[in-house]
C-alpha cells in the first residue's frame, strides 16, 4: 500500500477550504444575505441616479423661462401652492421640495406656500386669496383637489378668483383620474411631478367641465365620477389598504369576501331619477389624444353614442356609477347601474375587471348604461351607504348632481 504525503494532503486540503465556492456552501446563509444586500442596494442606487437624470433634464428647461427677458413694468408671475402635508404618508412635502419647487424658482416664479392643517382647510382659505395671482397649485391627493375646487367653484360669479388657473402637482397615493386625463399616466414619480410643473410653468391653461354635488348643505364640486353602492363599498376597502398581502389576488377576494355573508348586503337600496335621459345604443373603445384641450373634458375612455332623449327615468338599484362624459360636444353624465338581480359570480367577476379598470366604465351583461344631463339620488332608510365622489367618502343623503360645462381654468402640458 501506498499511504499519501502528509504535506500534500495538508496543501490540498488548504486548497479545497480556501476557495471561493467552499465558503459559499458553507456559509449559504450570510452569502444570500449579502447577495439580497448588494441587488438592493445597485437596485436603489441606480432608481436614485435615473430620478437625478431626470430632474437634471426638467431644470435646464425651467432655466430656460427663467433666463428670458421680461420689460421693467413687468412683475414677475406669482403662484399660490396649497400644500396638504399629511399625503402620501406624510412624504408630500418632501416629494415637492425635491422636485418641483426648484422648478419654479429656476423659471422665476415668485411662490407662496400654503400649508393646510385640517381636512377642509383647503376649502376655507381659497376665501382670502389675491385674485391678483396667476395660478393656484394643488400638491396633495384626489381630496386636496376637491377641496380647492370645491373653494373656488363657491365664489360669486363677479369674484376673479373664480377665473385663476388651476394646476396639480400629485404627491397623493391614489392614482388620479384628472392627472391620466392630462399627461396619459396616473403612476405618481419623479418625472410625473415634474412634468406637472412645468406644464404650470408653460402656463398653457384650458376650460374643464365640473360636476355639482347638492346636498341638504352646501355643494360639492367634483371633476370626475361618482360611485354608491356594493362596489363603492368594495372600492372603500381597498383604498383603506386592506387585503394588501395577496397583491393582485386582492380584488378578487375583496368582491369574494361581500358575497360570504348576508347576501345581497344592499337590496335595491338607491333610487335615481334622471333628468333628460336616454338608453345607450353602443360603446366602442377609443382613444382620446389631446382630450384636455377639447371644449369640455371627457373622463371615459369610451366613445358613447346615445337614442333620441325619453324624458326623465325612474331607477331602483344596489349599484350605481356616474362618469362625468362629453358627448356630441355636450356635457353629460354617463350612468351604469345594476339593472337585475346580480348573481355572486357576475359581482365578483364585474368588480375584479372594474377595479383593473381603475373604476372606469365596463360593460357587462347584468348592467345598464344610460346617458343623462342630470340625476338625483336617494338612498332609502336603513341603508349604511356613503357615497364616492372623486376617492373622497362622504355620508349618505339625498343629492342632486348637475354640470357646469367649460368652467374651471386649468393648467395643462402643450402639445
Amino acid at each position: 500500500k501506498i499511504s499519501k504525503c502528509p504535506v500534500a494532503t495538508h496543501v490540498n486540503n488548504q486548497e479545497e477550504h480556501g476557495s471561493m465556492l467552499f465558503t459559499l456552501r458553507k456559509h449559504w446563509k450570510k452569502s444570500l444575505f449579502a447577495a439580497c444586500s448588494i441587488t438592493y442596494a445597485f437596485h436603489y442606487g441606480s432608481q436614485r441616479f435615473r430620478e437625478y437624470l431626470t430632474r437634471r433634464k426638467y431644470f435646464f428647461a425651467a432655466q430656460n423661462y427663467g433666463e428670458a427677458f421680461i420689460s421693467p413694468l413687468d412683475k414677475p408671475r406669482r403662484l399660490y401652492v396649497v400644500l396638504n402635508p399629511a399625503a402620501s404618508n406624510r412624504k408630500a412635502k418632501k416629494l415637492f421640495q425635491t422636485n418641483a419647487a426648484p422648478l419654479f424658482y429656476l423659471a422665476g416664479i415668485d411662490v407662496t406656500y400654503i400649508q393646510t392643517d385640517y381636512e377642509g382647510h383647503a376649502k376655507t382659505i381659497v376665501n382670502y386669496f389675491d385674485p391678483t395671482i396667476d395660478g393656484i397649485v394643488v400638491v396633495g391627493g384626489n381630496g386636496t383637489i376637491q377641496e380647492v375646487v370645491t373653494g373656488i367653484m363657491r365664489q360669486d360669479e363677479k369674484n376673479p378668483v373664480i377665473n385663476i388657473p388651476v394646476g396639480i402637482v400629485p404627491t397623493g397615493e391614489q392614482s388620479n383620474a384628472l392627472f391620466k386625463r392630462l399627461f396619459g399616466s396616473d403612476v405618481i414619480n419623479v418625472k410625473a411631478i415634474c412634468e406637472s410643473a412645468m406644464a404650470i410653468i408653460q402656463g398653457q391653461s384650458s376650460l374643464f367641465d365640473v360636476v355639482e354635488v347638492k346636498t341638504d348643505q352646501k355643494s360639492v364640486f367634483a371633476l370626475n365620477s361618482i360611485h354608491v353602492g356594493l362596489h363603492q363599498q368594495v372600492k372603500e376597502r381597498l383604498d383603506d389598504g386592506k387585503y394588501w398581502i395577496l397583491g393582485p389576488l386582492k380584488r378578487y377576494f375583496a368582491c369574494g369576501w361581500k358575497t360570504i355573508k348576508n347576501w345581497p348586503p344592499i337590496e335595491n337600496g338607491i333610487s335615481v331619477t334622471c333628468n333628460k335621459c336616454s338608453p345607450l345604443s353602443s360603446a366602442t373603445p377609443q382613444e382620446q389624444p389631446n382630450s384636455h384641450l377639447s371644449k369640455a373634458a371627457c373622463y371615459t375612455d369610451k366613445k358613447l353614442t346615445q337614442k333620441e332623449s325619453v324624458g326623465s327615468n325612474k331607477i331602483t338599484t344596489c349599484g350605481l356609477s356616474v362618469w362625468l362624459t362629453e358627448l356630441d360636444q355636450r356635457s353629460s353624465f354617463t350612468v351604469q347601474y345594476n339593472a337585475d338581480e346580480v348573481s355572486k359570480t357576475e359581482f365578483i367577476q364585474h368588480g375584479a375587471q372594474w377595479i383593473k379598470n381603475k373604476y372606469k366604465h365596463t360593460p357587462a351583461d347584468h348592467l345598464k348604461t344610460v346617458i343623462c344631463d342630470e340625476l338625483s339620488i336617494t338612498l332609502n332608510k336603513g341603508q349604511e351607504l356613503s357615497y364616492d365622489i372623486d376617492g373622497e367618502i362622504y355620508d349618505g343623503r339625498p343629492i342632486h348632481v348637475s354640470v357646469y360645462p367649460r368652467k374651471l381654468h386649468m393648467f395643462v402640458p402643450k402639445k
